[in-house]
């Protein structure tokens, strides 16, 4: 079973994120479930 590793995500992505989930709220849940999916296949 292979071990969970926790993404660190720059500061350039967390800016970007902000503003584009201001802009629509409904991306920060499509958004969330992807970083999910990629942390635990990372």
């Amino acid at each position: 079973m292979p071990s969970e590793r926790k993404l660190v995500l720059s500061k350039a992505f967390e800016k970007s994120y902000q503003k584009f989930t201001n802009k629509n709220q409904a991306l920060k849940n499509s958004i969330a479930k992807a970083l999910q999916k990629l942390q635990h296949d990372a």
